[in-house]
């Protein structure tokens, strides 16, 4: 059972919510916190901005294979590695780093 880095998640989550600020500015506004669970393709972060995991791949991954989207989704914090699918300790953690990410988007805008 692999365990990963609450250093190498939080690199990975800052890189997908960046990615998806482009993607979709709203993104953030879309996800329900008390709903988000990693491990399902409709509640998670891409399951719930954009219906399913699994469709939103190609969808924000233009071009390229599934292989280069599952490496892609893993290195943006959207899942983890097969051999780190084990440990719930990584899709707690994984969770807890987005809903931060998702809670500072969601604060209002001052001015």
């Amino acid at each position: 059972m692999t365990t990963v880095t609450v250093k190498n998640l939080r690199r990975r989550v800052k890189r997908g919510a960046h990615f998806l600020d482009e993607k979709s500015p709203k993104w953030a506004h879309d996800v329900l916190l008390s709903e988000l669970n990693m491990r399902y393709e409709t509640t998670c972060i891409l399951g719930q901005t954009f219906g399913n995991f699994g469709d939103a791949l190609p969808m924000i991954f233009e071009g390229g294979t599934e292989d280069a989207w599952a490496r892609r989704a893993v290195s943006n914090g959207f899942t983890l590695a097969y051999r780190e699918f084990e440990n719930p300790r990584n899709w707690s953690r994984l969770a807890e780093l987005w809903a931060t990410e998702i809670a500072v988007r969601q604060l209002p805008k001052k001015g």
